[in-house]
């Protein structure tokens, strides 16, 4: 199936799970745990969720804005325009009043990290957009982590840094081995 044979309705269903995979991608990748994310086919008003815990109140704002950022990511390509991202932002009023209400402006500093993830949103949207749902395993596992603390925390600083999630292995320690490794 190609893109150029959905349907509107299937289309604006793809652009909600890239929003909300986003949102999910950012949820773990800023410290905090996914309580379920969802579509909501039948709402207008919310047609997707990603209800989370444990994020800390200083990144709520890198969460909110993830998802409209990821929207235009998925209608404009790489590295949208300010403008388009700002319309999108508009056009979610519960993302743009948590934006707003951070009072420390846009987040801008997390969308490299985010294109770096960029085939781990896409495939947790399309996971989302067949099953309707994504747990917190699910996200992490997409991202290459596993939920052992240690081994997270190297992950997302790996994604930082701009190692797409699948492209480095650590090794545990104590197993002997320090380095990292190139992930095959």
């Amino acid at each position: 199936m190609k893109l150029s044979d959905l349907s509107p309705a299937e289309h604006r269903r793809i652009e909600v799970a890239i929003h909300e995979s986003a949102h999910a991608v950012q949820v773990i990748l800023a410290g905090g745990n996914i309580t379920e994310v969802r579509m909501n086919d039948h709402d207008a008003e919310m047609p997707g969720h990603c209800a989370h815990t444990d994020v800390p109140e200083a990144r709520l704002r890198e969460v909110s804005y993830a998802g409209p950022w990821a929207e235009t990511r998925w209608k404009r390509g790489a590295h949208p325009p300010l403008a388009s991202i700002l319309a999108s932002l508009r056009d979610n009023p519960s993302d743009c009043d948590d934006v707003i209400r951070s009072d420390q402006g846009l987040p801008r500093e997390i969308e490299n990290q985010l294109e770096t993830c960029w085939s781990a949103i896409t495939k947790l949207a399309g996971a989302l957009f067949v099953d309707g749902r994504l747990d917190d395993r699910t996200v992490r596992a997409t991202l290459g982590m596993t939920g052992d603390p240690s081994h997270d925390r190297s992950i997302r600083a790996s994604i930082r840094m701009g190692d797409a999630p699948g492209t480095v292995a650590y090794s545990a320690p104590g197993s002997g081995r320090w380095d990292v490794e190139p992930a095959i």
